[in-house]
Order: C-alpha cells, then sequence, then structure tokens
C-alpha cells in the first residue's frame, strides 16, 4: 500500500500540509478536491530528515525534526524553507513533549531534556528555560495550553508542571491521584482532559487544582490502545491507537458508547499494524484534522456536531513523484515497488536519448536488475 502519511500536520486556509512520514516531503491536502500534491518549493530541498510535530503560526509552519537537531520554518506563502538548530536531540525520536505558539514564540517542551526551547521567529534566535530542579527528571508525555497557561503532563505520576509564557515562570500542582500511561491531554471548559493509553480518562480542574478519574475502557480495549481524546459537544471522543475502535464518553450522561464509524472501504496497512492509527492532529473553529499514518483515509472531525468526514484522496503518481523529486530536491530515488522502472524509464526519456538511435537505455538497465 502507498501511503502519503504523516505524524502531524498544519490546517491553513481549510487545507492540510504536512511533511510526508515516508521520505519527508512537503504535501498538502485539499478536502474539497479530494487531491494531495506535492508543494513545490521556492528553492531546492535539501535532504530533509524524519518529522515528528508540527505547528501552524501566522502564515508560517514549523516542523521540528524526530531527532531534535532542527526546526524547519516554511513560509506558507512563497514556500520558502529554512532550518535552524534547536538542540533538543537525545534520542532518535520521542524528544519532544509539545510544541505550541504563545505570545509571538515557539514553545518547544522536551520530553526528558528538563527544559524548555523558545524559538522567535522574528529574529531566528533560541534560547533556554530550564524545568524547576525537582522535574528535570521526569518524563512529560503530553501537553495542552489553557487560557495562555502551558500544562505538562508526565508520562505516570502525581504532579502537573504549568508554564506561564508572560512572566516565563512555572508553577507546579500536586495531586492526589497518580496518573499512569499519559498520552494526550486537551483543554476543555474548566480545566484539561488527560487519556492514558489503556483508556483512562481524568479531569483536571485548574481552578480548583483537583483530579479525578472519569471514566475507563481499560476492559473493552483488551490488548488494544487509545491515542488521542477530543472534546465535542458535551462529549469526549477516544480515538483508536493500536486497534480500531472509536469510543464516545458523554459527559452528562456518564455513559460510554462504542461508535462505528469507519468507511467500508478502508484498508490498513499490515507492515504498520502496532503503529499508533493516530498520533497529531491540528484544529481550525470547525474541525479536527486528524493526521493520517496506516490507513488510505484522511479524517476530520466536526467539533460541533461530531460528524466524522473521511476523505480517500488521489495520490500523485509514480512518475509525479520521481519528477518531484528530480526537479525539487536532493533526495536519493528510494528502491521501492515500481519505483525503479519507473525512474529509469523518466530519466532515459528525460536526458539519456540518444539522438538518432533507438536504444532504450533505461529499459536494458532494468532488464538486468530483473534478471539478477
Amino acid at each position: 500500500m502507498v501511503l502519503f502519511s504523516s505524524r502531524d500536520g498544519i490546517v491553513y486556509k481549510g487545507k492540510m500540509i504536512f511533511m510526508t512520514e515516508e521520505q519527508s516531503l512537503p504535501v498538502i491536502l485539499d478536502y474539497e478536491s479530494k487531491k494531495i500534491r506535492y508543494i513545490c518549493p521556492l528553492e531546492r530541498l535539501k535532504k530533509m530528515a524524519p518529522i515528528d510535530l508540527e505547528i501552524g503560526y501566522k502564515h508560517f509552519g514549523y516542523f521540528l525534526e524526530m531527532s531534535g537537531e532542527h526546526v524547519i520554518e516554511c513560509n506558507l506563502e512563497t514556500f520558502k524553507f529554512q532550518y535552524f538548530p534547536i538542540d533538543c536531540h537525545q534520542t532518535e525520536d520521542n524528544n519532544f513533549a509539545l510544541v505550541t505558539a504563545e505570545k509571538d514564540q515557539i514553545l518547544i517542551f522536551t520530553r526528558e531534556q528538563g527544559k524548555l526551547v523558545i524559538f522567535e521567529p522574528e529574529t531566528k534566535e533560541r534560547r533556554e528555560v530550564a524545568y524547576p530542579a525537582e522535574m528535570a527528571d521526569i518524563c512529560f508525555t503530553c501537553g495542552c495550553c489553557c487560557n495562555h497557561q502551558i500544562f505538562l503532563i508526565p508520562k505516570s505520576g502525581d504532579r502537573i508542571l504549568s508554564y506561564l509564557p508572560d512572566t516565563e515562570t512555572y508553577k507546579i500542582y500536586h495531586l492526589d491521584v497518580f496518573i499512569e500511561n499519559s498520552i494526550h491531554a486537551i483543554m476543555a471548559e474548566a480545566g484539561i482532559y488527560i487519556v492514558s493509553t489503556d483508556g483512562v480518562i481524568y479531569e483536571f480542574n485548574i481552578n480548583e487544582q483537583k483530579i479525578q478519574q472519569l471514566a475507563s475502557v481499560k476492559e473493552q480495549l483488551k490488548s488494544d490502545t487509545v491515542s488521542r481524546i477530543l472534546p465535542v459537544n458535551r462529549k469526549l471522543l477516544m480515538l483508536p491507537g493500536r486497534g480500531q475502535h472509536f469510543y464516545q464518553f458523554d459527559l452528562e450522561e456518564k455513559i460510554i458508547t462504542e461508535l462505528t464509524v469507519l468507511p467500508q472501504d478502508i484498508h490498513f496497512d499490515e507492515k504498520r499494524k502496532l503503529w499508533s492509527k493516530f498520533y497529531g492532529y491540528c484544529e481550525d473553529s470547525t474541525y479536527y484534522y486528524l493526521a493520517n499514518r496506516v490507513s488510505n483515509y484522511y479524517l476530520r472531525i466536526n467539533k460541533n456536531t461530531g460528524e466524522f468526514l473521511w476523505t480517500r484522496p488521489q495520490i500523485p503518481s509514480i512518475k509525479e513523484q520521481i519528477r518531484y523529486l528530480r526537479d525539487n530536491t536532493e533526495e536519493v530515488v528510494l528502491e521501492e515497488e515500481g519505483f525503479l522502472e519507473e525512474y529509469v524509464r523518466e530519466i532515459n526519456e528525460a536526458e539519456n536519448v540518444e539522438k538518432g538511435t533507438f536504444t532504450n537505455t533505461g529499459r536494458k538497465i532494468w532488464d538486468v536488475i530483473v534478471k539478477q
């Protein structure tokens, strides 16, 4: 299955812009035309590292390298790309807890490095604000922004760390409930909803500084997992990590319902069956736009009605992919299914045909490779 998957995305003018997970190439998904197309950069792209989190700010997109070494800034009008070091590398992956934009700054909260990295879009400078000493060794897996205050949630623990951008100071909240295996947090009404990978929902009331367990789908999940929680019209939607089950918790009725929402012709990549089906997302006033990692469909959810809108887009052909790589990047064409034969044919037609002869050099190369 050929996928144009990504860990995250940026919504801009009703379309989703993202870096493909396979080759780190910029694309745009138009939900109206149901097409994915490549973004032609202002200048030829150098080889990009795999991308983890993404965030939009004004008419710019910011893409964090999975390795934590750079942030890539993209002007979403001109598609000029620039690379800036952020010094967040600890491992090859899982270096970040959260990235958000506040006070004309890009705030990059590290997962286990005990620091916040502030990137200034105007000056292109970076600086660090260390976490409090007693929180420096904690692993933070997620966080969210609530009323211009950022909250970081530990993977497991009984403390929440908050950051106030106005004063560049921290506050520690001590909890009377021990959180385990947190995976996502989101603001809603009076506080924050937190969900664990095993399907436990917590509510943290900021004003009262109290946390409580609201619901659990542990028994229903069995060996499956939850990846994200989204508030929709006084209900909380739980999205699958492993597995294919969607759940809804009614905040008024206190009832959990399993939802049947998958398209009948949806397909999942068997090679990625242990991957989380949903990872990052972006939003505007009307929709949540979910990044797609493992299937042939892309999902939007209406914030007001809870309607699931599935889009199965037309993706660029192999020939279009090869031409894009050749004309816009310094990328090496990978020996993927169908790529090599099409590549030698394309290069032969474009550059290597000898005048006055009928020798198809590309075809000869391919025939030799096939026979080996």
